[in-house]
């Protein structure tokens, strides 16, 4: 029988910017080591086998050099690790040569960056540094921005995985089969619309707008806590409305400009063709478009109240000009006692995004009960934080990365969503208060300095708008929406 190759945590070790995961295989007998992708058929070429990377599979799954690189020096690392956790050599672990040797795969392929054409630097013409290489970015900066885009594996200490890796609970007894309980899961996070603003694909954006994309904002994850449902529970649906005015004249120029757009605009061309030869030519261009907004009214005047307006208005206008700022407004009202109708409206100008908090104050009852709460603060406070390139504690870093985001879920017992409480979207943790005296005015704590009681405030907020469509029961395949069903409260 042929020994199989074992996965090695974590697993996926690797998710493109497809979403597609991919798991690291280390045949511990002849020492092959391969990334290939979860639940692939046997024969599947891998994308990465025995320290080379695959041009064409990688050129596919879109994955850069940068990319490359830091998961060649992760799995060295993770290899390190467990060949001296399973006793090494001694124990017929076979380690490739390569994990030990090199720092950067050989012959990484670079087709997922193509940089504008340069001569070499020494040429002295259009190397990175010189004139025409700044041209040369600034003009074509898709593949840098690509470059440089987030790639998880290289942001924020690789130990959140190991440390998150068991979902955490309090308190440690809770049934979740038996009570309710709120599931609060953390997600790497991924750019919403990265895809759709670097494929330069400009009708489909202008002609649908974006396209809401599977996994949205979230990719890999990171892990679970299970914590009973808070004292209170409450959300606020919120948009954006705001008066709006148009009076009579702005109301009859608006309509003319619809009807009549061309002759407005080669009045305006007009105007400035001759305010360029006058040293004037934006200046031009106004006055021929106010031009043709005061014929427009002069030849449509009817009785005596759009008369007074207009006069009012003139003069108001020639009042400015001489510095005086008395608006129609006045005019009218202290001449003939009235005021323009404005017609106001309330308009809807967007949506709000919603936020709310959580509040829990946890107490440990034993020592196991008390590393679990440290954890759960952890767990909270780190993956709020934002993440450093480098990964490496003090390190300078010249981009930093986006925290990572939540999926938050009210339960009933045994794990099926509660429908009589409102759905949350993905996430951000915009605020994380701890406070380590809950218990008192006054520091208390066990031997081992584990504060009697902690308090720990979470402020959330979603990263996108609720929509009404949200609530439909056939959402789009591959979207990451969940139907809402009929007797459900929805979001």
């Amino acid at each position: 029988m042929a020994i199989q190759p074992i996965t090695v945590t974590p697993d996926p070790f690797l998710v493109d910017s497809q979403g597609v995961e991919y798991q690291l295989d280390w045949n511990t007998s002849n020492g092959n080591v391969r990334l290939i992708q979860k639940g692939a058929p046997a024969g599947t070429t891998p994308i990465f086998l025995n320290g080379k990377w695959n041009d064409t599979l990688t050129t596919q799954a879109n994955i850069p050099q940068s990319t490359q690189i830091s998961v060649y020096q992760n799995i060295q690392s993770t290899l390190k690790q467990h060949h001296a956790a399973g006793g090494g050599n001694g124990n017929g672990l076979a380690l490739p040569q390569w994990i030990t040797n090199s720092a950067a795969p050989p012959g990484v392929g670079t087709s997922t960056i193509v940089p504008p054409p340069q001569t070499s630097p020494t040429s002295g013409n259009n190397g990175p540094n010189t004139l025409a290489g700044l041209f040369g970015v600034v003009t074509n900066p898709q593949p840098y921005i690509k470059a440089v885009s987030i790639n998880n594996n290289g942001y924020g200490p690789a130990n959140q995985f190991k440390l998150f890796a068991e979902p955490m609970k309090y308190p440690t007894d809770m049934m979740i089969a038996h009570q309710d309980y709120v599931l609060i899961t953390q997600y790497q996070y991924k750019p919403p619309k990265a895809d759709q603003l670097l494929s330069g694909d400009v009708g489909s954006i202008l002609q649908k707008g974006f396209q809401k994309t599977a996994n949205f904002n979230k990719e890999k994850k990171i892990g679970d806590v299970y914590l009973p449902m808070p004292g209170s529970v409450r959300d606020q649906m919120q948009v954006t409305w705001g008066p709006d005015t148009m009076n009579n004249i702005s109301g009859a120029v608006t309509a003319d400009v619809m009807n009549r757009a061309g002759d407005y605009a080669k009045a305006a061309g007009l105007g400035g063709a001759t305010g360029f030869f006058f040293g004037g030519a934006k200046q031009g261009a106004n006055i021929g478009a106010s031009i043709e907004a005061a014929t427009a009214i002069m030849n449509n005047l009817g009785g005596d109240a759009s008369k007074a307006l207009v006069g009012a208005t003139g003069v108001s206008k020639i009042l400015g000009m001489a510095s005086f700022g008395v608006d129609v407004e006045s005019i009218l009202a202290r001449t003939a006692g009235i005021v323009p109708n404005n017609n106001l409206d309330l308009l809807f100008n967007g949506p709000q995004l919603r936020s709310f908090s959580f509040n829990y104050k946890m107490t440990a009852r034993d020592e196991k009960e008390a590393k679990m709460i440290r954890r759960i603060i952890r767990f909270f406070k780190q993956g709020s934080a934002p993440k450093k390139k480098t990964g490496g504690a003090g390190a300078s870093s010249y981009f930093l990365a986006t925290p990572n985001v939540f999926k938050i879920k009210f339960c009933v017992g045994g794990g099926a969503e509660n429908k009589a409480i409102s759905r949350y979207k993905v996430c951000a943790l915009q605020s994380v208060t701890t406070n380590y005296t809950a218990a008192g005015p006054m520091w208390a704590a066990y031997d081992d300095g584990q504060p009697l009681m902690v308090g720990i405030d979470l402020v959330f907020s979603e990263l996108e708008p609720i929509f009404d469509t949200d609530y439909q029961t056939d959402a789009i395949p591959g979207t990451g929406l969940e139907p809402v069903q009929d007797d459900a409260v929805g979001y």
